[in-house]
């Protein structure tokens, strides 16, 4: 089982693709169950500070361009708190076969 440079089959990865190098099949490795609790974990504290910052400028009607931009971030650290949870319940993505042994690669 060899890498494959940097190629990558997700957004989000934390190895290369893998080879088998007897039968040359390339795949996609899921991420690991570990990887997804850091993701949460800090996704969850940005996510939390985001939320107290927009608390407080709806509190003192501070509502400008900073307010959209971390109404923004709530929507992207909200999505790492989700694909967090999802690899850790293991309903995230699965080995993906990218290329059988059986196809001429130039």
């Amino acid at each position: 089982m060899d890498k494959i440079g940097c190629t990558r089959a997700a957004a989000i990865s934390l190895d290369g693709d893998r080879k088998c190098g007897d039968c040359g099949t390339v795949w996609a490795p899921p991420m690991p169950r570990w990887a997804g609790a850091v993701f949460l974990f800090f996704s969850a504290i940005l996510l939390a500070g985001d939320l107290a910052y927009l608390g407080y400028a709806l509190a003192t009607a501070r509502i400008g361009f900073a307010f959209v931009c971390g109404a923004g971030l709530a929507f992207l650290f909200a999505g790492g708190v989700y694909g967090g949870l999802r690899v850790i319940a293991g309903k995230a993505k699965k080995p993906e076969i990218l290329r059988e042994p059986t196809e001429h690669t130039p």
